[in-house]
């Protein structure tokens, strides 16, 4: 199975492939957004038999690898700003889930319930990765930041 994103009409859809012979297994998507949106160009993230995406209307789902069922949505822009995409490829590391909406920050969520454990504001932020103990954040205005994995505080 091969899970990749397409953009359709500033839509960004999650699809599940067989990669023998291309058929759609399925697919997961969400509404165009409603306001201003920049089409990021993340990819999803798979582990433990969940695909998580993220989408252009700021949401963050969950989907069962199998057959793409829905075992949560929420949004991670929070506020009616400008730009809530969330386009950096979600990172599960460590049993926690971090993703980031660019106009909110960076989150960390439990991945089996998508409750928010901590939330850090940050601009722009468009790509996410870790080492054993901090995560670090790209903006596309240029800025790096360094989190501690466990409450998101800031190191620099």
């Amino acid at each position: 199975m091969l899970i990749l994103y397409y953009h359709q009409n500033i839509r960004k859809c999650v699809f599940a492939l067989n990669k023998e012979n291309g058929e759609i297994l399925w697919k997961k998507g969400r509404g165009k957004p409603s306001g201003l949106t920049i089409v990021g160009h993340g990819s999803p993230a798979v582990g433990e038999g969940v695909v998580y995406a993220t989408f252009s209307d700021g949401y963050i789902g969950a989907y069962g690898l199998a057959k793409g069922a829905t075992l949560w949505e929420r949004p991670l822009s929070l506020t009616e700003a400008d730009f809530v995409d969330a386009n950096a490829t979600p990172l599960l590391h460590q049993g926690i889930l971090y993703g980031a909406s660019y106009s909110e920050g960076i989150f960390a969520l439990d991945p089996k319930t998508g409750k928010i454990l901590w939330h850090k504001a940050a601009p722009s932020v468009i790509s996410l990765t870790a080492s054993d103990d901090q995560l670090f954040a790209g903006s596309a205005d240029g800025y790096i930041w360094g989190l501690s994995l466990n409450e998101g505080k800031m190191a620099f």
